[in-house]
């Protein structure tokens, strides 16, 4: 995924300033959104924007500008299809957290990360657009109660 060299600078929008290091997060996110979005693609899931997500989208034409990460949701039937593809489908060094696959996780969401630990090599940083700490997106089950 490329983008235009404005997107990755500071900026000061609707008043908020939005760092670099900020948009270099958004940026990693989209990289982790695409990876996602190929495996609901090649498993016929359904995902949907969620939480300031879904309000970025629709307010902002993109992300809220003092918002930090991506949300998705998913029906159960995708969701538990996705757990059960998404570890062997996503690209090499991505993973996904649940309470069900790691001790101590304290989420009832999973989260799809690109990394364990930050990284400071070149081909970490060009893949994530400078950012070298694990970024992830969380992904919330939507349950009929």
């Amino acid at each position: 995924m490329s983008f235009n060299k404005s997107f990755l600078e500071d900026e000061v929008r609707l008043g908020f300033y939005i760092p670099a290091s900020i948009k270099q997060a958004w940026a990693a996110e989209l990289e982790i959104l695409k990876a996602i979005d190929k495996v609901c693609s090649d498993c016929n899931i359904e995902y949907f924007a969620d939480w300031g997500t879904f309000l970025g989208a629709v307010r902002h034409g993109g992300f809220v500008p003092w918002d930090d990460d991506i949300d998705l949701v998913m029906k159960r039937k995708d969701y538990d299809l996705f757990l059960a593809k998404a570890p062997s489908l996503l690209p090499e060094g991505y993973s996904v957290h649940t309470f069900r696959n790691e001790e101590g996780f304290r989420e009832f969401h999973a989260v799809v990360q690109n990394a364990e630990h930050p990284h400071f090599d070149k081909e970490h940083f060009d893949r994530f657009h400078g950012f070298p700490y694990p970024a992830g997106i969380d992904i919330f089950v939507l349950d009929y109660v």
